[in-house]
């Protein structure tokens, strides 16, 4: 992650031409953004300064890239050529000093490295002098490397081409020697010049020992193996006298990366089934001895427990080829811990029902709403009503899945309700995340929009959010003018004005939320009653207000009238206690001066000068609990309670559910502390 870190400066350069594209540190942002270049002068001349310079930039994202913009330099900017040739030749001359070696700083970069070979193309490309350097330094290159990039240098020529079929030529000859492997057709030799994925192929069948070394080109072209699998499937369907050579250089592929292996293994029982034998003992023994995995040459921190990446990407890739073992990739996943299984999940659910409904189990176990959408398309295996109910106990289980499809009218019409009810309970779970207007997460236009019959099941769910008690005023508020016109009215008159039946509800909540807390500290720490100070008076209520310049919300003014101020030591993971109501405007002015809203009100200071800040903003959401981190500016993003009345019922519930314990630490006096343990 440093390493990309430190990428960023000069590869920002080039985001502008792909502001939707794929990250900047992957190989095919460098081709997606040569192609974006010729789109943007396509449509605009006058950007071609900007073009050529971003261009310029790109050479420095990696070498396996820069005979690629070197060619769209060529094509689109050549005014720019002599700049990019200077820009190479400096990391020639000081290869240690190159920018692509930033992100890779192990990378070799000797005379004979890919590095070497690959800027000196690129510089070839830009300067048809520099072409016999190049060759020469072609033909000094090690056979593998040379192989990978043969592709690149007959790129540039009929004479750099023919250099680069007599080297293939010469290593295919070598090849036959070996009774091992068969034969590289000279049509595959052909074809890998062709394109640089097949170019790849051809190496890793003529030197299958160099690339499981730990530097060979696999360390350089990290993406081969998922593009050698689609390359292949094209060179079969072009040339099936090749079908020895792929199949034996398919087996290899195995060798290199065992993220891929379980694409590997698909991609030989579909293409070349008479190698699942040969394949399925590879791994057996890989399983049997990690250690010796060449795949592990190439990781950084190897991990060779049964349940690491490795073991269960081995497993599942063995299963694919040998149906006999798919009981073992069962019992391997049952073992495996939560962080490994998501990476694994389809992959072990291609396996078959039982392995898919294994995967759905541990899914929902873990389940976030992301996630939710991928229950449904995780392998042809699903059974989407056995989705539907696990889901429903999910959001039993108090947690949110929002919607399930976007829109909900692609759905069937037998599924619509039930993700209308998962759609409606996630809403009433987390209505701030659920109750937007616009945008995926609409749940109310998107269950309205599924059919009318829905409607009913829609309002009753904005009114359960009315009458939430806990929730953020401004919230219900927005729940309420989601209503149909007659309902929005009566709930309007229900949360409006200091004498509604809301108010008088919170005031009700609020005492009784206290008496539970009193009742709980009454028989688990009686020496914490002394934290909860007497009530303030509708009058010093008024003139905290007054002072403030913010009304105070009701449930907090209530809970001030019952307790004007609360210590209670370690009360909750956030510290909820408070100042005396009557000094909160003194003590905004002390410390929050320089804050941006003079709405925020701190309530309590921790010893980093942290704050809990409660936010009185009438155009936000009045009442909710915020964060000032040391002192900062408080962060509106980070909530810590939609209001009062939430913490206190929390904090009442969680003392009665023995979530915490009072420890002493004065003995004399009997002093202490409350723990809290299991949030």
């Amino acid at each position: 992650m440093v390493a990309h870190l430190s990428h960023v400066p000069r590869s920002c350069m080039a985001s502008w031409l792909l502001p939707n594209g794929p990250e900047y540190f992957i190989p095919e942002f460098t081709s997606a953004a040569c192609t974006a270049a010729r789109m943007v002068l396509a449509e605009d001349d006058a950007r071609r300064e900007a073009v050529g310079l971003t261009l310029i930039h790109l050479l420095d994202h990696g070498f396996a890239i820069r005979p690629e913009v070197a060619r769209t330099i060529v094509e689109l900017v050549p005014e720019q050529r002599a700049a990019a040739a200077a820009q190479l030749r400096l990391y020639g001359a000081d290869p240690m000093n190159d920018r692509a070696r930033i992100p890779y700083p192990q990378q070799d970069v000797s005379d004979t490295s890919s590095a070497a070979l690959l800027t000196h193309i690129a510089l070839a490309v830009l300067d048809p002098d520099e072409l016999p350097a190049a060759r020469e330094r072609f033909r000094n290159t090690g056979d593998a490397r040379a192989a990978v990039h043969s592709a690149a240098l007959a790129r540039l020529g009929p004479e750099p081409r023919e250099d680069a079929l007599v080297r293939l030529t010469a290593g295919a000859n070598r090849n036959r020697t070996r009774s091992e492997s068969s034969a590289v057709p000279p049509s595959m030799l052909r074809m890998a010049l062709e394109d640089g994925t097949w170019s790849a192929l051809v190496s890793l069948a003529l030197f299958p020992d160099e690339w499981k070394s730990p530097h060979g080109p696999v360390s350089e072209l990290p993406d081969l193996v998922p593009s050698g699998c689609a390359a292949v499937r094209e060179m079969l369907a072009q040339d099936t006298a090749q079908r020895e050579a792929i199949g034996s250089a398919l087996v290899d592929l195995l060798d290199l990366d065992f993220v891929s292996r379980i694409e590997v293994a698909r991609t030989i029982v579909d293409l070349v089934p008479e190698q699942r034998l040969r394949a399925a003992a590879k791994l057996s023994g890989y399983l049997a001895n990690l250690p010796n995995d060449p795949a592990l040459v190439h990781s950084l921190h190897k991990d060779l427990s049964p349940t690491a990446p490795a073991a269960m990407a081995t497993q599942i890739a063995l299963a694919t080829l040998d149906p006999g073992q798919s009981e073992a990739a069962r019992s391997r996943l049952q073992l495996a811990n939560g962080h490994v299984e998501p990476f694994f999940a389809a992959d072990f659910a291609q396996l078959g029902p039982q392995h898919t409904n294994d995967v759905l189990a541990r899914m929902a176990a873990r389940l976030t709403p992301r996630r939710v959408q991928e229950m449904f398309t995780l392998s042809p295996y699903v059974d989407r009503q056995h989705v539907y109910e696990l889901l429903h106990g999910v959001v039993a289980g108090g947690v949110p899945v929002g919607l399930v499809a976007v829109p909900l009218t692609v759905l069937e019409l037998a599924e619509r309700p039930d993700a209308v009810r998962l759609a409606l309970e996630s809403l009433v779970l987390n209505p701030k995340e659920y109750l937007v207007t616009g945008g995926d997460k609409d749940i109310v236009a998107a269950v309205l929009d599924a059919g009318p019959e829905f409607q009913g099941q829609v309002t009753a769910a904005l009114w359960w959010v009315v009458r939430k008690l806990s929730l953020n005023r401004a919230l219900r508020l927005q729940a309420a003018a989601r209503l149909g016109p007659s309902d929005r009215e009566v709930a309007e008159r229900f949360l409006t004005g200091p004498d509604s039946e809301s108010a008088r509800l919170e005031r009700a909540a609020v005492a009784e939320a206290w008496r539970r807390i009193e009742e709980a500290l009454t028989v688990h720490a009686p020496a914490l009653l002394g934290g909860l100070a007497a009530p303030a008076s509708a009058e010093e209520v008024a003139m905290a207000e007054a002072q403030l310049g913010y009304p105070l919300p009701v449930d907090f003014a209530a809970s001030c009238m019952i307790h004007r101020a609360v210590d209670i030591p370690g009360a909750g993971p956030d510290d909820w206690m408070h100042w005396d109501v009557s000094e909160l405007a003194e003590i905004r002015e002390n410390t929050a001066d320089d804050w941006s809203s003079r709405a925020y009100v701190p309530l309590t200071v921790e010893g980093d000068g942290s704050h809990v800040v409660m936010d009185l903003d009438p155009e936000g959401s009045p009442g909710r609990l915020i964060y000032s981190d040391q002192g900062w500016d408080p962060d509106p993003d980070d909530e810590r309670a939609p209001s009062w009345l939430s913490v206190l019922e929390s904090f009442a519930g969680n003392l009665e559910a023995g979530c915490y314990r009072y420890s002493i630490y004065d003995d004399a006096t009997g002093a202490g502390e409350l723990l809290h343990e299991h949030l």
